[in-house]
């Protein structure tokens, strides 16, 4: 989500439309992080937290993916749903809650180094999906981008994820 502002001057030009018109979609997305939030924490506290994290990475990947085969901005308002609903659990509910759950200690050390985790992967995905979009267009990097998170946020749920310390 980081990378996001990028590719919003290549959409708005090959699509003819304003940066208004498509940024709309940061306003959807925002009405369904409000809303799903609530809904996000029950969630969490029912079901294993692998399971959360698997389904949020594929809604939220798989949207990001989906938006490389859109032509119009439709589109993107739709797949704003299920964007948001994943980055609510991935970017908001799950980490603070896993955190509480395996730190006693010093979780506020561990809520801020995992912050501060997401900034530097901003950090490091900036030029790289920069790169991608200016070598190979908006519709392969969000394709790669959506992918590429999909493919590494599942191994990870998978192999070294517990709910529990």
């Amino acid at each position: 989500m980081n990378t996001a502002g990028l590719f919003l001057p290549p959409v708005t030009e090959e699509l003819g439309v304003g940066m208004g018109t498509l940024m709309l979609y940061f306003s959807v997305s925002a009405i369904v992080t409000l809303i799903f939030l609530p809904l996000g924490g029950k969630l969490m506290a029912k079901y294993d937290p692998r399971q959360i994290i698997i389904a949020a990475i594929i809604f939220q990947g798989g949207s990001f993916a989906l938006f490389g085969l859109m032509s119009s901005v439709w589109g993107w308002y739709l797949l704003a749903i299920p964007l948001a609903m994943g980055g609510t659990l991935l970017g908001v509910i799950v980490g603070p809650v896993l955190i509480n759950t395996w730190f006693k200690k010093r979780n506020g050390l561990a809520l801020g180094v995992l912050t501060a985790t997401g900034g530097q992967m901003g950090a490091i995905a900036q030029p790289v999906v920069a790169n991608i979009i200016a070598g190979s267009g908006w519709r392969t990097a969000y394709i790669a981008v959506g992918l590429a998170c999909i493919a590494i946020v599942i191994p990870i749920a998978l192999v070294p994820l517990k709910a529990s310390p």
